[in-house]
C-alpha cells in the first residue's frame, strides 16, 4: 500500500491532519493519488467555507450558535470523503471550532454596531427655562452648590498661589462638611498651617499664625462656589442670553456700590452659566473665577479646577482632586476636641454686613500720592478701587486691585496704600481681620 506525506488543514483556529493516501485512493479509486489529495482537500475547503457561512448567520442575528454534529452522508461522495478525511479530528473539537468561529463574529458584529451607534448622535436634550433670575438662581444652586443642596461632603484639593502678594507657593485644602453648623476645614501654604472646626455653638481655629494668607483665605472661598443670595435688600440682577465663542449662555449681572461708605464707583458681579444650570465663570469686576472640568457627585455638577484671576492673570489655581460623601469614620475629625494645637489661634476674618459688636478699622495715617510719571503734564483723571486685609494690628495686608484705573495708576495706589496705618478693627473688643475696600482717586487740576 502506497503512503503519502502527512498534510494539513485548518478549520477556524484549529490544525487538524488528513488521512493517508489510502484512504484518497479507496475514496477514488479511478484517481492518481495527486488527484484524490487534491478533491479532498477541496472538500475540506468547500465544507470549512460551508460552517463559517453558518456561524456568520447565526451570529448576525446575534442567536448563539447550537453545537451540531457534521455533516453525515450514506453516499460516496465526496461529502463522505471529506468526512473520512477528518475522521482523526474529534467530533467535540469540530465543534469548538466552529463555535469560536462564530463567537469571534459575533464579537466582531457588536463591535461594529458599537461603532455605527457612536457616529449617531444623542437625541436632543430638553434643555430647563429660565424666565427670571430667582427661577436661574434656585436651579443652580441646587446644581452647582451642595451646601446649599444639603449633600454631605468631603473634599480634597491642591493649589498653587501666584501673583504680586505676600504669600505664594504650593497649597492644600480638605473640607468635611455636613451641615452649616457641622464642618472642619483645613489648609496649608508652605509652612503655614489652618484648621477651623464648627460644631453647633462651638467654633475653634488654631493656625501656626495669627495672620492667615489672603490666598489661603481666598483657596477656602474656591473650593466649591456658593452662589449669592437674591433678596429684596440686594439691587436686582439682570437676566440675559450672550454668545461667547460662538456659544449661547446664560448670564446674571448687577451693579452695586463697591463699598458701603461710597455708592460710586459702581462695582459690577457677574455669573455665566451653561444653557443646563452648570456654572461657568463668576467675576467681580476684574476679578474673575473660571469653573471648568464638571463632574457628577450625588445629584450634582462640580467643576474640578478652579483658576481666579486679576484681568486674566492667574493668582490661584484649585485642582479638586477628590469629592466623596461623608463617611461614619469623618465624624470624629468633626469633633472640636479634634483640633490640633498650634503655636497661635487665627484672628476671625470679618467679612459680612457690619453687627453692633463690631468696630471698623479706623485710618491713623496715610502716606503721600504721587501721580504716575507717565501721566505727569496730561490732564487725565483716574479712579483705582483696591481691596485689602486689616491685619489685628493694624497693618494693611496683601492688596489688590479690583477695578483698574491704568496699570501706572495701579501700581501708585498699591504702592502708598501699602504705607498706611489703621487701628485694628475689633470683634466685641477682640481685634479680628477685616476685609475692605478703598477707593483711590487721581484727580488733576490746573494752576493758574
Amino acid at each position: 500500500m502506497r503512503t503519502a506525506p502527512v498534510r494539513c488543514a485548518v478549520l477556524g483556529s484549529v490544525m487538524c491532519l488528513s488521512p493517508t493516501a489510502s484512504a484518497h485512493a479507496q475514496a477514488f479509486p479511478n484517481m492518481s493519488d495527486a488527484e484524490a489529495r487534491a478533491t479532498a482537500d477541496q472538500a475540506a475547503a468547500n465544507h470549512a467555507a460551508a460552517v463559517r457561512a453558518a456561524a456568520a448567520a447565526r451570529a448576525a442575528a446575534l442567536v448563539p450558535p447550537p453545537s451540531s454534529k457534521l455533516p453525515q452522508s450514506k453516499a460516496p461522495n465526496q461529502l463522505s470523503v471529506h468526512t473520512q478525511a477528518f475522521s482523526n479530528m474529534r467530533a467535540a473539537e469540530v465543534r469548538a471550532a466552529a463555535d469560536q468561529s462564530a463567537a469571534n463574529h459575533a464579537a466582531a458584529v457588536r463591535a461594529a454596531a458599537a461603532r455605527a451607534a457612536a457616529l449617531v448622535p444623542p437625541p436632543p436634550v430638553k434643555l430647563p427655562e429660565f424666565n427670571t433670575p430667582e427661577q436661574l438662581f434656585t436651579y443652580a444652586r441646587q446644581l452647582n452648590d451642595p451646601e446649599a443642596a444639603g449633600t454631605p461632603f468631603h473634599l480634597k484639593a491642591s493649589f498653587v498661589a501666584s501673583g504680586d502678594t505676600e504669600f505664594t507657593g504650593k497649597g492644600t485644602y480638605e473640607e468635611w462638611w455636613q451641615s452649616k453648623d457641622i464642618w472642619r476645614k483645613e489648609a496649608t501654604l508652605g509652612d503655614y498651617k489652618y484648621v477651623a472646626i464648627h460644631n453647633g455653638a462651638t467654633n475653634l481655629a488654631s493656625a501656626t499664625s495669627v495672620y492667615t494668607p489672603l490666598r489661603v483665605w481666598q483657596a477656602m472661598n474656591l473650593q466649591l462656589f456658593h452662589l449669592g443670595q437674591h433678596n429684596d435688600q440686594q439691587p436686582d440682577w439682570k437676566l440675559s442670553k450672550i454668545t461667547e465663542h460662538n456659544v449661547s449662555l446664560l448670564q446674571l449681572a448687577r451693579g452695586r456700590p463697591c463699598s458701603p461708605e461710597q455708592e460710586t464707583p459702581s462695582c459690577r458681579d457677574q455669573y455665566v452659566f451653561a444653557p443646563s444650570g452648570i456654572l461657568q465663570s463668576y467675576a467681580e469686576n476684574d476679578l474673575s473665577q473660571t469653573y471648568t472640568n464638571p463632574q457628577p457627585f450625588s445629584n450634582l455638577q462640580l467643576p474640578r479646577r478652579v483658576v481666579l484671576s486679576l484681568q486674566g492673570n492667574p493668582l490661584l489655581t484649585l485642582q479638586i482632586i477628590s469629592v466623596t460623601p461623608l463617611s461614619a469614620g469623618d465624624q470624629n475629625l468633626l469633633d472640636v476636641k479634634s483640633i490640633p494645637q498650634y503655636a497661635a489661634v487665627p484672628a476671625r476674618i470679618f467679612t459680612g454686613d457690619i453687627p453692633d459688636s463690631v468696630t471698623l478699622p479706623k485710618v491713623l495715617q496715610r502716606a503721600p500720592l504721587q501721580f504716575p510719571r507717565s501721566q505727569r503734564g496730561h490732564e487725565h483723571n483716574s479712579t483705582v478701587v483696591t481691596e485689602c486685609l486689616i491685619d489685628p494690628t493694624g497693618n494693611l495686608r496683601e492688596p489688590f486691585v479690583k477695578i483698574s484705573g491704568g496699570t501706572d495708576y495701579d501700581q501708585q495706589a498699591l504702592k502708598s496704600l501699602r504705607q498706611w496705618k489703621f487701628a485694628p478693627g475689633t470683634l466685641d473688643g477682640q481685634p479680628i481681620i477685616v476685609k475692605t475696600v478703598i477707593v483711590t482717586e487721581f484727580e488733576f487740576s490746573v494752576k493758574k
